[in-house]
């Protein structure tokens, strides 16, 4: 009954503020209603508008973030991140550290040599903020790229009022905000749709070879950046991009972005080659094999035994994936398929947005082709997923589709504005906006506490340990009985000589073989329970994080 009468609550007061706007667009009189229209839709038609929207939603991702020095949260990240400072030192993989079972991380294969598992094409790109020393810039620039598409493409398909009711509905989404202040793949993926969205409208409209080249570039970096994700979107575009060729014989046009993708597509093998030593296996089947053979696309769990150990906290959070793979059968899609739905629902109709659930219902009831192919895209990307297990939750995996039911929500808005106040719609939405803006507030700052918060732990690890001496040191960490394992502190860095620090498992009596092996470093101990350095002990026994090998 709470939930219910939360809904009722939130759908009533954003029904009476609408309400409001309306009647006050058509109490306002013509001329004055009018004039201000004209110069704010003289505005939006701008083309500076899109750079504009950009920046604002490089502002607040980096409000929500609250720095552009950000160290990673996630295993993943931290692996992305990882990676990135490999390719800014210009190789493909950096060396072992000695000892690899002190310096286990999740998705990063350590021996023979150091490299993400991960496809390369996001590292890649974090590379120039790793290069320049800012890791949270090329974050920022994607989401502000996103952001100018997310209004250049609804303006190109429904108008500018529309377009700045997608743009805002789609900026103050606290989950879509949440997850763009990250070092996720995603990030280059949202923005890789949009373009590619953008390129296809420009294609079909002038049929350039820049525009097909743009869009098979598209196509192909987000074939080595989320293969899956990135095949979705591919599916409906050459769909769309054939019918027009075969109805105009004109073959010859698709071949620029052909080009384009199998030069993306051809980092592949280079990169298996100089990572694992074979081009035809990549870093991903590796990783997989040796430390997570059950972690596969498809139903069931698969017991193969993997190759090498987790340490004890990695392998408590693979527990818990395990379990999910385990119960993921034929009869769990179903379930997996409503539960995922909901929790995509449930974030972005989440407080004063739920009133957009009756917009959303309006804007379903007029679609043009345009909407059709990203209705159909958005909904292939969850058919798609359907081939993994993952936790309901876990909605980062569908970024790149939220501009969709923003936009859905927002020419809902439009067209029940423009017919009851007509030509003062415009001025209705900017009352709306005004409105909202007042109301996101409260996510706004939810969102930026919860990124915050995630961030404290590492922070402060952070912080601290790069105040410990000005020479180089040796930090084995030592986790509490209440260790969350999604907060890894122990990790690899790009070049073991020049590290101020190495952050290594503590072991107990094995540290002493590691210390011998860097000598130049002073060793210290880090416990998690009290949140403190010392100096390593020399007659002490630390208690082991693992079983030594």
């Amino acid at each position: 009954m709470d939930i219910l009468d939360k809904w009722y609550g939130s759908v009533t007061l954003g029904l009476v503020i609408t309400a409001a706007a309306m009647a006050i667009a058509r109490l306002a009189t013509t001329r004055q209603a009018a004039v201000l229209v004209r110069r704010v839709e003289s505005v939006l038609q701008a083309r500076a508008m899109a750079a504009a929207t950009g920046v604002t939603t490089a502002l607040v991702v980096w409000w929500c973030w609250g720095s552009i020095r950000q160290v990673g949260f996630a295993h993943d990240e931290r692996a992305y991140l990882l990676q990135a400072s490999i390719f800014a030192a210009r190789h493909w993989t950096a060396q072992s550290p000695p000892l690899p079972q002190f310096f286990e991380q999740m998705h990063v294969l350590i021996a023979p040599s150091v490299a993400a598992k991960y496809p390369p094409g996001h590292s890649l790109i974090l590379a120039v903020g790793a290069w320049l020393g800012l890791p949270g810039l090329v974050p920022l620039v994607l989401s502000a790229i996103a952001g100018a598409l997310v209004f250049v493409v609804s303006r190109r398909i429904a108008g500018p009022w529309v377009a700045v009711l997608t743009w805002f509905l789609w900026v103050t989404d606290r989950d879509n905000l949440v997850n763009r202040a990250t070092y996720f793949s995603e990030t280059t993926t949202s923005a890789l749709w949009l373009f590619g969205w953008w390129a296809l409208l420009e294609w079909r409209r002038q049929h350039s070879w820049w525009a097909m080249t743009c869009l098979g570039a598209c196509v192909g970096w987000g074939a080595i950046t989320r293969p899956l994700t990135m095949l979705v979107f591919a599916v409906p575009a050459a769909a769309v991009v054939l019918v027009d060729v075969y109805q105009r014989r004109a073959w010859r046009d698709i071949a620029p972005g052909l080009l384009a993708c199998a030069a993306c597509l051809a980092i592949i093998p280079v990169w298996s080659a100089h990572t694992i030593g074979d081009w035809r296996v990549t870093p991903l089947a590796q990783y997989t094999r040796e430390y997570i053979p059950w972690d596969h696309l498809g139903l069931g769990y698969d017991s193969t035994p993997p190759e090498r150990a987790l340490p004890s906290d990695l392998q408590s959070l693979a527990n818990v994936y395990i379990d999910v793979h385990k119960a993921y059968s034929a009869s769990a899609v179903a379930p997996a398929l409503a539960a995922r739905t909901h929790a995509l629902g449930r974030d972005f109709l989440a407080g004063w947005r739920r009133v957009l659930a009756v917009f959303l219902m309006v804007g379903l009831l007029d679609l043009t082709a345009e909407v059709a192919v990203g209705l159909t895209t958005a909904g292939l990307l969850i058919l798609a997923y359907l081939s993994y297990a993952h936790p309901p939750d876990w909605t980062l995996y569908y970024l790149e589709l939220l501009p969709l039911p923003a936009f859905l929500a927002a020419r809902g808005v439009w067209t029940c504005v423009n017919r009851v106040v007509k030509e003062r719609a415009g001025l209705a939405v900017i009352l709306l906006l005004i409105a909202g803006a007042f109301f996101s507030v409260a996510g706004l700052r939810a969102a930026r506490n919860m990124r915050i918060g995630r961030m404290s732990y590492a922070e402060r690890f952070t912080r601290e340990m790069d105040g410990l001496d000005t020479g180089k040191v040796l930090i084995f960490v030592r986790y509490g009985p209440h260790h969350i394992a999604h907060h890894s502190l122990v990790g690899n860095v790009p070049d073991l000589a020049t590290a101020h620090a190495w952050v290594a498992y503590d072991q107990g009596a094995e540290n002493r073989r590691l210390m011998a092996l860097a000598p130049e470093r002073s060793a210290y101990l880090y416990d998690e329970q009290t949140q403190t350095f010392a100096p390593f002990p020399d007659s002490a026994v630390a208690t082991p994080s693992r079983p030594a090998p």
